[in-house]
């Protein structure tokens, strides 16, 4: 480094507003910066301190999960899908929704496949086939596994509200669960949700459904899982892990505790599956967000708009 710059080196952080126009014009270039100059107008800023008490406690949830992406089946083949089951269980896939419209052979399709250390979410066209699923894992785990039925059965201890498909608004939804649950007298809640890359819509919607069941229904456990649909969020599929990887952030932040990356194309490779698995892993691994409880707790904006959802249940 030379004399001369080592003289005029400084921080910029140390300026005055002249100073920083100084340098500005030298480092563009530039005779004038009008053209350069951003205005806004203070109305439209948005002012989490406005009407509120900039002392009240941050919002936070209690009972915080830890995010676990997972992939949906539909097996049609039992040898081909064991073969997929067991290829991403490798790459430490941690639930699976299977979705059976016929009764198949159990023993094929999870053949050397430790059951009891993976959440199943299973879904049947009709009670002739849960009822054969369900005798099968009764026969061949007499330890716990866990198993959340989207269909009522017996002795099943879970209310299950599927908003996946629902043209409702965030609000309306809010609205819906809180009835709901409220009137439900099963002690697990089971909740399915389609979302956006939005953080600013989906964080606090996501916060405000686990904030209010805490507060109104503390004896109840709540599990949320959501639907990204991958198409939809790019043509590229490279482009497409991206951004599911950035919803699997805003998920960890948002206390999910299944994510299910939605692909229109039911013959998309496992390949780009186990790439999805290795974005949980790291996101474990070197962003540890396994370990951050309630990460958005105490961001301004985050609480106040979430507090705006709690406000009008």
């Amino acid at each position: 480094m030379t004399d001369k710059l080592k003289i005029e080196d400084k921080n910029w952080k140390d300026q005055n507003y002249d100073e920083w126009c100084k340098r500005l014009k030298k480092e563009l270039k530039l005779d004038n910066l009008s053209n350069k100059v951003l205005h806004i107008d203070n109305d439209i800023i948005y002012d989490p301190y406005k009407d509120q008490n900039i002392n009240e406690p941050s919002l936070r949830i209690l009972n915080y999960p830890s995010l676990s992406i997972g992939m949906v089946f539909y097996p049609i083949s039992e040898e081909k899908s064991n073969s997929s089951l067991l290829r991403l269980l490798s790459h430490d896939m941690r639930v699976v929704r299977m979705v059976f419209n016929q009764k198949m052979e159990w023993n094929i399709l999870f053949k050397d496949i430790q059951m009891n250390l993976v959440t199943w979410i299973i879904q049947c066209h009709n009670d002739e086939i849960q009822e054969s699923f369900e005798k099968y894992v009764n026969v061949n785990y007499k330890e716990d596994i866990k198993v959340i039925y989207t269909k009522v059965g017996n002795n099943i201890d879970t209310t299950v509200l599927d908003y996946r498909d629902s043209d409702s608004t965030h609000l309306e939804i809010l609205k819906s669960i809180d009835n709901k649950v409220g009137v439900s007298e099963k002690r697990h809640i089971y909740i399915e949700l389609s979302i956006q890359q939005n953080v600013l819509e989906v964080v606090p919607f996501l916060r405000a459904i686990r904030l209010q069941c805490e507060k109104r229904f503390p004896e109840k456990k709540i599990q949320i899982a959501a639907y990204p649909h991958i198409e939809k969020l790019s043509d590229d599929p490279n482009q497409r892990i991206i951004i599911a990887g950035s919803v699997a952030m805003i998920c960890s932040m948002s206390g999910v505790d299944f994510l299910f990356p939605v692909y229109d194309d039911s013959q998309i490779e496992d390949e780009s599956k186990r790439i999805m698995l290795n974005i949980q892993n790291i996101m474990e691994l070197e962003s540890q967000t396994h370990k951050a409880h309630d990460p958005m707790s105490g961001s301004y904006v985050i609480d106040d708009l979430t507090r705006q959802y709690l406000s009008v249940i």
